[in-house]
Parts: structure tokens; C-alpha cells; sequence
């Protein structure tokens, strides 16, 4: 009973497709993340419940001030907590200046109007998507930049979507992208070209890590945070 139980493990896993071993792959991926993010937030709460603890400590603060403290602390925390839940839309945003245009849409940077916190807007016309059969792919561009938790791939903060638009609302690199520097310096040194080609490859490796590979890697994608260093590979 038990070979035959086993002949019939191997069958079933014998037709298990590479696809649904990749879609497996990618949702441990992504599980894993999620539930890195998850503990992340419920220390660094812990963190700053302990800090606030420490400097009411250090100043001798009585029992009264201290209750009043903790109480807007816990307000502050659930605040942040309810915004995190909040369904996102451009309303959410001022808009500061377009910095790119492609086939499919644009890139703005916007400022988020509860945190002020600065970010590069990714706008996709659906339509259009769809026209051209570009839903997996910006699907893909989409899973990639939530799955990675490293330095070379921005930090994918929102996304959403309405009747026209889809958007993906990431970290803003003012150091803009490689093909704006080679534009504008014409030649680089060999100094130069080594350090962007090293921390290029860098990059690269981290998205073939996931799974993921590039068709080509333009430098138009290839973003800065500073000139002279190299901060993301954004897939696309």
C-alpha cells in the first residue's frame, strides 16, 4: 500500500508544471516579505513605546504627564496604523513635475499630502496595456519591486488602480537615471564606467535572485540615488 501511495506521489509531482512551481516560488517569496514587514513594524512600535518609556524615565516626569504621553503615542500609533489600510488614490497627492514619458504612460514626482514624504509616480493608460498584451509584464514589474527587500530595487510604497490609470507609487532617486548622466557627461572615465557597470551587475543579480530576468536592461532604467552612485535596477 505505501509503494503505491508513493508511485502516486511521483505522478502528481511529475505533473506539476514549471509554471506553478515558479507561481509557488514567487508566493513563498512574497509571504516571506509580507511577514518580514509585518515583524519590522511591531518592533520598531516596540521600539519607540520603549524610547518614549526611557525619556519620561530620564526627565522624572509624574504619573499624570507620563499617562497623557503614552495616550498620544497610542493615538499616533493607531493613526499610522489606519493610514497604512487606507485605500490610496491620486488624491493622496500633489503633483510636482512629470520627469518621464514612455508608450504606455508617464512618471511624475508627487508629494504625499499626509506625510509630506516625496515619491516618483508610475501612471500606465490600461487600455493601452491591454492593447499591447503588457498586463503580465507590468504585473511582473509590479511583484518584483513588492517582493524585493534590498538596496539596488527601489521601494514599490503604493499601488493602485481606477477606471483609466494604473499606478505604482515609489521611492523618488534624485540622482535620475544613467542615460541622463551619459547625456550629459558624453564620455565617462574609466573609474566612472567600472563603479556603474560593478554596481549595474549588483543589481541585476539581486532581480535574477527573485526569479526574475531582464530582457534587455536599458539605461534609462538604471536609477541613481546621488550622481556617482548607483541606487536601483527598476524592473520594466
Amino acid at each position: 500500500m505505501t509503494d503505491v501511495l508513493f508511485v502516486c506521489a511521483q505522478t502528481m509531482a511529475s505533473r506539476i508544471s514549471a509554471k506553478a512551481i515558479e507561481k509557488a516560488d514567487k508566493m513563498k517569496n512574497y509571504l516571506d516579505q509580507h511577514m518580514k514587514a509585518k515583524f519590522t513594524a511591531i518592533n520598531e512600535k516596540n521600539d519607540r513605546r520603549q524610547e518614549l518609556d526611557k525619556t519620561m524615565e530620564t526627565m522624572k516626569l509624574p504619573d499624570d504627564v507620563r499617562k497623557k504621553m503614552q495616550a498620544k503615542l497610542q493615538q499616533e500609533e493607531a493613526n499610522l496604523a489606519r493610514q497604512s489600510r487606507k485605500k490610496m488614490s491620486t488624491n493622496d497627492f500633489d503633483f510636482i513635475a512629470k520627469i518621464g514619458a514612455g508608450a504606455f504612460g508617464e512618471v511624475r514626482v508627487c508629494r504625499q499630502k499626509g506625510s509630506k514624504e516625496v515619491y516618483a509616480m508610475k501612471i500606465m493608460k490600461r487600455n493601452e496595456m491591454l492593447k499591447k498584451n503588457q498586463a503580465t509584464h507590468i504585473r511582473a514589474e509590479r511583484d518584483v519591486l513588492a517582493l524585493c527587500d534590498n538596496p539596488w530595487v527601489v521601494k514599490l510604497q503604493y499601488s493602485f488602480q481606477d477606471s483609466v490609470n494604473l499606478y505604482l507609487v515609489m521611492e523618488y532617486l534624485q540622482g535620475g537615471d544613467l542615460m541622463t548622466i551619459l547625456m550629459k557627461y558624453d564620455i565617462l572615465t574609466e573609474e566612472q564606467t567600472r563603479f556603474y557597470i560593478a554596481e549595474t551587475a549588483l543589481a541585476i543579480v539581486s532581480v535574477h535572485a527573485l526569479n526574475y530576468v531582464h530582457r534587455y536592461v536599458p539605461f534609462a532604467v538604471v536609477l541613481c540615488c546621488v550622481l556617482w552612485a548607483v541606487g536601483s535596477l527598476l524592473s520594466s
